[in-house]
């Protein structure tokens, strides 16, 4: 006998609770172990969404799936991910100018809610694409907004449909659960740009630099730091920066120092180190 585990409707009716079955909710625990594994691997961001929209798809019977973001300068948005839309479908809806009359996603992005049309070809807030659902035969769009992590829109996860339809508690949660995903993945791949800026821009000083960890161990130095001290990255990784005192700097410089860093997070003096 099939169990049920129960899930509220996603636009804020919590007047009934509707019942999701186990299948649908182990559908969708499938999908984010699958991407979760992939954000750990440190897999593309691209490879991600793919996989994302075709899984998401598959558990819904005559749809596509795909992720449109807004262009940070013009306000726009296009298609991000849409594996299984042409090319000529991507192009159609370039560009949208979010507002009312935008289709799903433009008013999902316009409003920052999301938005459920059963008939693309008759429903207002297709208006200003209309021919785009005739042309592709785009019957119903469901979008969900993608958000920052100022909570502000900044793009969509949507499935449409060949078929007129309404989504079921079930595709709700579908749709809110990987526009999450798109979100995380999306604030991963900003952090992991400033890192390797950061990065870049460490190995390119000319002043010796040193990162630790919490507990005081070595966990890079750049290059400059490597041809001032002469001591070679792969030998200092986990060692304590002690290694380097030349003893010249009293037991009390180093706890003033301490002291500061505990206290304002920063501290301003001289130590003398010694190099091979």
């Amino acid at each position: 006998m099939e169990e049920n585990v129960t899930c509220t409707t996603l636009d804020n009716n919590s007047e009934n609770e509707i019942p999701i079955s186990t299948q649908e909710y182990n559908n969708i625990l499938n999908i984010q172990n699958t991407i979760l594994e992939m954000i750990a691997s440190h897999e593309k961001a691209s490879d991600i969404f793919t996989r994302l929209c075709l899984m998401a798809e598959a558990l819904l019977e005559n749809s596509v799936a795909s992720i449109m973001i807004k262009d940070k300068t013009t306000g726009l948005i296009s298609v991000l991910c849409a594996p299984s839309i042409p090319e000529a479908g991507k192009n159609a809806i370039k560009n949208l100018k979010p507002g009312p009359k935008g289709g799903s996603c433009g008013n999902a992005v316009f409003y920052g809610k999301a938005q459920y049309v059963r008939d693309t070809f008759t429903d207002k807030r297709w208006e200003d694409i209309r021919q785009v659902a005739y042309d592709f035969n785009l019957r119903s769009c469901w979008s969900m907004p993608v958000r920052d992590k100022d909570k502000e829109a900044i793009g969509t996860f949507a499935l449409s449909s060949f078929e007129h339809r309404l989504p079921v508690p079930f595709h709700k949660k579908l749709l809110e659960m990987s526009a999450s995903i798109v979100s995380i993945v999306l604030r991963n791949q900003e952090d992991e740009q400033r890192i390797k800026l950061f990065s870049t821009s460490m190995q390119n000083a000319t002043e010796g630099m040193m990162i630790t960890d919490v507990n005081n161990n070595i966990l890079e130095v750049n290059k400059a730091f490597e041809k001032i001290y002469g001591f070679k990255e792969k030998d200092l990784i986990g060692q304590n920066p002690r290694i380097l005192a030349a003893g010249k700097n009293s037991k009390e410089y180093y706890t003033d120092m301490w002291r500061n860093l505990e206290r304002e997070s920063k501290w301003s003096g001289e130590i003398v180190n010694k190099s091979v």
